[in-house]
């Protein structure tokens, strides 16, 4: 027999049996000694190497049935994960050093999935460990299968560990005799039709349409203690009305359960109402209201980054779903606000991670943040997280607004490469066109490329960029320029890297620019927050100006001249709040980690010396190259988080920034203008029509100089009335 390892042993007795345990049977091992441990460990190896293994389940259950706490009828939630999860571990470590007899493959594998069903993402896909696990207790179940041992309850196990599987991105893989295992695990448990492995099982197998399981749809529907596998059922029987009946009744029981705290982002809570929202089908109001409830529940529920960017991977659906049904009703008011929850993620983790922790944790939360987008796991920073209270959860209800007269604001938003836009003017959407997004993303992928590689490279490519955002929005050329004298543009996805005040019209013949003034925003939300805030800030105008470069020497005067002194970054040290800040320097943008995107001057400021600095200011003028250009970190996250933007969360109403490299002659132009104007856009649009040159976007030479003239944007959120 093998020596045990001391480490093992230690562990065994103290994460189970001295702290974790309450039970009279263990109690006499408080504060024993190692050798005696280690006879003990022996004792318990040597019983599990015995054929009775099922004594071994019971004394399994009763290790770990104290980190359970039963808070709904047919329902256990975990009371304490991570000590339930060393447990776990701990049993998994002791019985790998057993010889594996079938009888313990099927034990093991089960806690092995239980394990794996624990397991945190890792960046923003699937954990590699977690698949691993689950592969290794497939591998263990079909042993025991191969021996005909308790086959009922290892088909069920299998059955536990292909939906795991099936949770993880498609990377992470289910065999192709997913259905086949389904069908014998119900096969070989039909009298436990009501236990929710296979009552997800039937409800698969329904949809396959490949085995004809009308009768346990039935069982389901009557008995099941899971209302949202009731609804599931009923939608399949064609009982629409029960089926409507049973997911509110569900949605609501969800509704208590993040009232009382006990959710996560990452629960199968959230995928099971969305399927069942699904078979609604055409039903609007299931998926608006299951929106409702996610959204209110991340307002008010953990603001563990690592875990919103992976829940954000995975349970999107459930808005792209809201949408559609939305939007297809002629409700587009919440289609609007739909689309603009899945644009405020910077909103959700930085407004209020900042409320919450102040100062004091920030800065580590950030850290944690910057390494799961590298795909790293992150350890330090499961303490960083908001618990909601009963009182703070409520479905999320749009608050009200008003445009000022004169703006419009265009929300985009893609759904698989279909592309929908909706006008707001006043309180309301006034109008709405969809466009086609499959020629804009092929243009994208040549756009990004210049992009990355510099001006040279974009004055080749711009021109055509022009012309296909012109064919795609027509439909902006034909908003009325009486009424509308400026658009405001919140893109969706890739669309927040093109400038929307370049797009050409050959119909038309001129650029959007020349019809109406362009501001951007990220986020509708977030605009009305910062616009909403009560900060009160001083008229104090502070310039940071890099001086090792003679390339700005320049707008030390001009700058002077508006009012502003000199200052360096240790300002962004202090909890100023001023009127304007400029920084004058040279920009890089980090196409890898948007959180390291830099301005130049001093020893650096990045996007996360921002989010985690003091200073605060209303407006913003970042006089440096890419300082708004920000890639995609992923495809089901949609958040611009550039150097521009990244102000907005720090509650600012202007931001002036670069999406590409701009030349220092027409910024030394541009901005001191910008500084003392009342209409800031507008000014910046008079400015880049007299640069726009003639002729036809495509033509030889034209490109060269709509890159000189458009790299510039605008956030701003004084666009609501009573401001």
């Amino acid at each position: 027999m093998k020596a045990l390892d001391q480490s093992l042993v230690n562990e065994i007795f103290d994460r189970m049996f001295e702290k974790r345990l309450n039970h009279g049977c263990f109690s006499r091992f408080q504060g024993i000694s190692l050798n005696l441990k280690e006879d003990l460990c022996r004792r318990i190896r040597a019983f599990i190497e015995k054929p009775k293994v099922e004594k071994l389940d019971s004394w399994k259950d009763s290790v770990l049935s104290r980190y359970f706490d039963d808070t709904r009828k047919g329902e256990r939630y975990l009371k304490d994960p991570k000590g339930y999860a060393r447990a776990v571990e701990a049993l998994i470590r002791l019985l790998k050093t057993v010889e594996k007899t079938p009888e313990l493959c099927v034990v093991l594998a089960e806690l092995l999935i239980q394990r794996a069903k624990l397991l945190n993402p890792k960046g923003f896909g699937a954990n590699p460990k977690k698949a691993k696990m689950l592969r290794e207790a497939v591998a263990l179940l079909d042993e025991a299968i191969k021996n005909k041992e308790k086959l009922s309850y290892a088909y069920r196990l299998k059955v536990s560990a292909y939906y795991e599987l099936k949770r993880e991105p498609s990377d992470a893989g289910v065999p192709d005799n997913y259905y086949e295992v389904l069908e014998e695990a119900l096969r070989r448990n039909k009298e436990r039709i009501n236990e929710p492995e296979f009552e997800l099982a039937a409800i698969e197998l329904a949809e396959s349409e490949r085995t004809d399981v009308q009768e346990l749809l039935v069982k389901i529907g009557s008995n099941s203690k899971d209302n949202t596998h009731r609804s599931m059922a009923f939608s399949l029987l064609n009982q629409r009305e029960k089926a409507k009946e049973h997911f509110d009744k569900a949605l609501n029981e969800t509704a208590e359960l993040a009232r009382k705290g006990i959710l996560s982002f990452t629960h199968p809570v959230w995928e099971k109402l969305h399927h069942a929202a699904e078979l609604l089908d055409g039903d609007r109001d299931a998926a608006v209201s299951l929106w409702k409830t996610l959204k209110g529940f991340e307002n008010t529920r953990r603001y563990h980054g690592l875990h919103l960017l992976w829940y954000w991977s995975r349970l999107t659906d459930i808005y792209s779903l809201a949408f559609r049904r939305a939007y297809d009703d002629g409700d587009y008011l919440t289609a609007f606000w739909v689309a603009d929850g899945l644009k405020a993620r910077p909103l959700i983790q930085w407004q209020v991670l900042e409320h919450v922790f102040r100062k004091e944790g920030f800065e580590d939360y950030v850290e944690a943040e910057v390494y799961g987008r590298l795909g790293y796991y992150v350890r330090k920073s499961g303490g960083l997280k908001r618990r909601g209270t009963d009182s703070e959860f409520a479905p999320f209800e749009p608050p009200p607004f008003k445009l000022k007269d004169g703006i419009a604001v265009v929300s985009l938003y893609l759904s698989e490469k279909e592309g929908y836009g909706l006008v707001l003017e006043g309180s309301g959407v006034k109008s709405t066109f969809r466009f086609d997004a499959n020629p804009l993303w092929k243009i994208y992928l040549s756009y990004s490329e210049a992009l990355s590689r510099g001006a040279d490279v974009l004055k080749h490519n711009i021109g055509t960029v022009c012309l296909e955002m012109g064919k795609a929005f027509g439909e902006l050329f034909e908003l009325d320029s009486d009424k509308i004298k400026r658009l405001v543009i919140i893109p969706h996805g890739f669309l927040h890297l093109f400038p929307f005040h370049g797009a050409y019209s050959e119909e038309k013949g001129m650029y959007l620019l020349e019809k109406f003034d362009v501001s951007y925003l990220p986020s509708f939300e977030l605009a009305l927050k910062c616009f909403s805030d009560d900060t009160t800030f001083s008229d104090e105008k502070v310039a940071l100006i890099d001086e090792e470069s003679r390339d700005f020497s320049d707008f030390v005067p001009e700058l002077e001249e508006k009012g502003f002194h000199r200052s360096d970054v240790r300002i962004f040290e202090k909890p100023e709040k001023l009127h304007t800040l400029a920084i004058v320097c040279h920009g890089k943008a980090n196409p890898a980690n948007p959180f390291e995107s830099v301005l130049k001057v001093g020893e650096g400021i990045t996007v996360k010396d921002v989010l985690s600095a003091g200073l605060k200011a209303k407006e913003v003028y970042l006089v440096a190259c890419e300082s708004d250009l920000a890639f995609p970190t992923a495809e089901q996250v949609d958040e611009h988080l550039s150097l521009g933007t990244v102000f907005l969360s720090k509650k600012s109403r202007f931001v002036f920034s670069n999406l590409w490299e701009a030349k220092i002659e027409k910024l030394k132009n541009i901005v001191p203008e910008l500084v003392d104007a009342d209409d800031k856009v507008s000014v910046l649009m008079e400015e880049m029509k007299s640069k726009i040159p003639e002729g036809l976007p495509s033509e030889k030479g034209v490109g060269y100089r709509l890159a000189d003239a458009l790299p510039f944007r605008i956030y701003d959120v004084n666009i609501f009335a009573g401001g």
